[in-house]
């Protein structure tokens, strides 16, 4: 339940958030999103759903599993005032 929230914790399985919580986060906007994703793709296509109501002020990758392919990727997002 996101009502009320002013910060929203996300780190979804690598098929990305699902779509009811992306629903309830465009309905409710909460002021911050930390969105900690293991799927750089599936992270991006969450996020271009949440584009038009959020700016991205930090992003970056770490690499906790070396000699893998896999690395996880935190972005932060801040509500628009427009």
């Amino acid at each position: 339940v996101l009502v009320g929230a002013d910060i929203v914790l996300i780190d979804p399985p690598r098929a990305g958030v699902h779509p009811k919580i992306i629903k309830a986060i465009r309905e409710f906007q909460p002021e911050d999103i930390v969105y900690l994703s293991c799927n750089p793709k599936t992270q991006a296509m969450d996020l271009e759903s949440l584009a038009d109501l959020y700016d991205i002020k930090f992003a970056k990758g770490y690499n906790f599993y070396p000699r893998t392919p896999h690395m996880e990727h935190l972005i932060c997002l801040k509500r628009r005032r427009d």
